[in-house]
């Protein structure tokens, strides 16, 4: 496991209630084939909850999926908001503004966005699984592009064709990268800590607090209608209320058996998704790798998982 402790905890998650909760919730998916395969974690400030996989990598072999498979992770980590479209304050838009912010690190860095961010950020949080350019030896970990067949892609789940390569030629900071649940882990630990994990400090408390608040002032997130098939209208937020944040949405309403006002989430377009709950002190990644986005089962599953979390936060 990547994070210190955290086997015995998963392990006593998995033989409670709650942790069979989630077993049941995520293993009954699969087996109604709502989803080929899915890898969840449960983590709090100080150790992981629990964690478990369940069904196929690769829905052509059969592969099965493993704790440690790494998911492209796509949009997870971006803030999402654009003036090209509209004046400031005037209204919420998904853009590609982190795409200029990772150039800007280029330049003032004068290193490559991957070498930036293995020095400063992926090898102080050990998270030696996450890359732009996956190597030739983690390749077999790689789930597969996936998605619904048919024309609007609302059918069974078949390989993508052609198949992603492992390598990005032009990295860029809004989208691209591969991960494991564990290393997400890592990530949302140490924002839950304020900025820093088992005495690697990132960022200052301060900092994390400003990622946190709502940078959009009266203007709120919307759905959105899809303009393609990969994805599905944006369903799951909360329409007109959600804020936005420093790379994060913003929920502004306690939502009943789930996460906290003023939690924190997103999501990546291979239907892998993610929420830190700074005032519970608990955060949760579902990672589930096919098209479409926001695919009606895959936000279904992500719902069961969430409300079986809070469960198990609760002992």
């Amino acid at each position: 496991m990547g994070i210190a402790g955290g086997a015995a905890g998963a392990a006593q998650a998995k033989n409670s209630p709650a942790g069979a909760a989630i077993d049941a919730a995520l293993a009954e998916a699969v087996a109604r084939k709502d989803v080929p395969g899915v890898v969840a974690l449960v983590i709090n400030r100080s150790r992981m909850l629990y964690q478990g996989a369940f069904g196929v990598a690769d829905v052509s072999t059969g592969r099965a999926l493993t704790p440690d498979a790494m998911f492209r992770i796509a949009s997870m980590t971006k803030p999402i908001t654009s003036v090209l479209l509209f004046d400031p304050g005037e209204r919420w838009h998904y853009g590609t503004s982190t795409d200029v912010v990772g150039k800007l690190v280029e330049t003032l860095s004068g290193q490559k966005l991957e070498d930036y961010f293995r020095e400063h950020i992926f090898a102080p949080l050990k998270m030696a699984d996450t890359f732009y350019n996956v190597p030739q030896d983690k390749a077999s970990r790689l789930v597969p592009g996936q998605q619904r067949a048919g024309e609007r892609m609302d059918g069974a789940i078949v390989l993508q064709s052609p198949q992603p390569g492992l390598t990005i030629a032009d990295p860029v900071g809004g989208g691209g990268l591969a991960s494991t649940a564990d290393d997400y882990g890592r990530l949302m630990r140490m924002l839950l800590n304020g900025g820093e994990l088992e005495g690697a400090r990132l960022l200052k408390a301060e900092t994390v607090t400003l990622m946190g608040e709502n940078a959009i002032g009266a203007v709120s997130v919307p759905a959105l209608k899809s303009a393609l098939p990969r994805s599905a209208d944006f369903t799951f937020i909360a329409d007109g209320r959600d804020k936005w944040g420093l790379g994060f949405l913003i929920t502004s309403d306690q939502v009943s058996g789930k996460r906290s006002a003023g939690s924190l989430s997103w999501g990546g377009i291979n239907n892998t998704y993610f929420w830190i709950d700074p005032r519970r002190g608990i955060a949760g990644v579902i990672l589930m790798h096919y098209l479409p986005f926001a695919d009606a089962k895959a936000l279904a599953v992500y719902d069961a998982f969430e409300r079986a979390a809070y469960q198990l936060a609760r002992q």
